[in-house]
């Protein structure tokens, strides 16, 4: 709420604050908890290296609404050599109501709400993109 304070008390009333948050897909709980599993599998073709990223769900605290998980990336360089990467991510999650409370009650007026970077509608996309004013 500090951060959103500071946003407002710095825009200027010609000025917009976007805010991009995910959505998530459902009313997340336990059953959100999941082993390892691929994202996806790309070579980079500057070079050659071959990246396969997966996700591992490790724990969510659903009174609190934060999820933990690693998104662990594999490397494989062409000249064989291999490495992991792990990014731990303890990450906040809104529902759709909430963030959009949260900024009316910090003052902030929504011009517009996106579902994606394509401007597709809320619900539609992944994220949940909310342009605002004073």
């Amino acid at each position: 709420i500090g951060c959103l304070k500071c946003v407002y008390d710095h825009l200027t009333e010609k000025g917009r604050f976007i805010v991009d948050v995910f959505l998530p897909y459902t009313n997340l709980d336990e059953s959100w908890i999941a082993d390892e599993n691929v994202n996806f599998e790309t070579t980079l073709p500057n070079s050659e290296a071959k990246i396969k990223r997966t996700d591992l769900r490790k724990k969510i605290d659903v009174k609190n609404q934060i999820i933990y998980a690693d998104l662990i990336y594999y490397i494989t360089y062409p000249d064989g050599k291999q490495e992991t990467i792990v990014e731990e991510l303890c990450l906040k999650y809104y529902y759709h109501s909430q963030i959009q409370r949260l900024l009316i009650e910090n003052r902030f007026t929504i011009c517009a709400e996106y579902g994606y970077y394509d401007k597709r509608k809320i619900g539609e996309g992944s994220e949940q993109i909310f342009v605002c004013k004073k």
